[in-house]
This record gives C-alpha cells, sequence and structure tokens, in this order.
C-alpha cells in the first residue's frame, strides 16, 4: 500500500490528531504568553450543578438547533466538489476544539481533568462521528456507491444518532458532571 493510498484512507484520522496538537499548543502558547488564563468549566460554573437544574428539553432545542447547522452543513457540503476541503477543515476544527478542551481541563483540574474532558464528551460524539462517518461516506468523494433506498435510510440513521447525541449531550451529560463535580469536592 503507497503512501499517499494510506493517507487517503486514514486522512480524517491523521487531521484529527494534527487538530489536537494544534488545540493544545494553542492553550499553552496563550497560557504561557498570559493572553489567557484557562477557566474551563471553572469552579463557579461546577458549583452551580450542586443547586441549580435546568431544564433538559430547554438545553436540548439549543444543542439540537446548534448540531443541525453543522449537520447541514457537511451534508451540503458534502455535494460540492470541495467536499474533501469542507470534512478535512471541519475534522482539523473538531481537533483544535478537542486538543484545546483537554489541555484547559487538564491545565486546571490535573489528574481528574482527563476525566473531566471525558464525560463532556463522550458518550456523544460516539454518536456524531457515526454520523459523521455516514454523510462522508454519502457526500463525500471517496463516497461508496448506494443505490436510493439505501441513501434514504443511511440519511434518516445519520439524522437519528445525531438526535440521540443531543439528547445525550443536553440531558445525560449534566447530570454525569454534576456527580463528577460532587465526587471531585
Amino acid at each position: 500500500m503507497g503512501k499517499e493510498l494510506i493517507f487517503r484512507r486514514y486522512r480524517y484520522i491523521i487531521l484529527i490528531f494534527i487538530g489536537m496538537l494544534l488545540g493544545t499548543a494553542l492553550i499553552n502558547i496563550l497560557i504561557k504568553m498570559g493572553v489567557s488564563t484557562i477557566d474551563f468549566l471553572g469552579s463557579d460554573y461546577l458549583a452551580v450543578y450542586e443547586t441549580v437544574t435546568v431544564s433538559g428539553s430547554m438545553v436540548w432545542k439549543y444543542v439540537i438547533k446548534a448540531r443541525l447547522k453543522w449537520f447541514v452543513f457537511l451534508a451540503m457540503g458534502g455535494i460540492t466538489k470541495f467536499s474533501i476541503l469542507i470534512f478535512s477543515m471541519f475534522v482539523i476544527g473538531v481537533g483544535i476544539s478537542s486538543g484545546a478542551l483537554i489541555s484547559a481541563s487538564v491545565t486546571k483540574y490535573g489528574m481528574w481533568g482527563i476525566l473531566v474532558f471525558v464525560i463532556s464528551i463522550f458518550p456523544q460524539f460516539v454518536l456524531y462521528a457515526i454520523s459523521f462517518v455516514i454523510i462522508l461516506k454519502m457526500f463525500g468523494n471517496d463516497r461508496a456507491v448506494f443505490k436510493t433506498k439505501h441513501k434514504v435510510i443511511l440519511f434518516f440513521a445519520a439524522v437519528v444518532a445525531l438526535v440521540a447525541g443531543t439528547y445525550l449531550e443536553a440531558v445525560i451529560n449534566p447530570i454525569l458532571l454534576r456527580k463528577l463535580y460532587i465526587l471531585m469536592y
């Protein structure tokens, strides 16, 4: 297998790790320059978890709207001749934000920061990744050939994965973060 074929096959995995390195480096540079202090899920924010109950349905509506914008953007971008560029930029952006979040959480909470990061992104990002891979297979330049009937089913599966991920992000993750906060403090 040639180097070009290996890169083509694993480009999104490589790009997410490059993005994570960039995000980590960016946060560390900003901290060293004194430009920014890191307050990822700061103590005030986490203290609210003990006393405030947030309406899960209100948060869910907000999260669905936010994630649906990206979903539509990727699906629409996937039908253009710039799909690989659009998908690549999206994956690098996800990597940068993930790298920045993990760096910020470890800087703020030490080893607990890894657990804070994992709980804040898991399990919804597994479902988001499934949704992204389906969109990638359907609309990317390396798209597999699917019959129209299969495309409808796959698109529906991608939407279901997205909606399930938003539910987990809006309703389940705050509960998990509350339990972690109680455990930490």
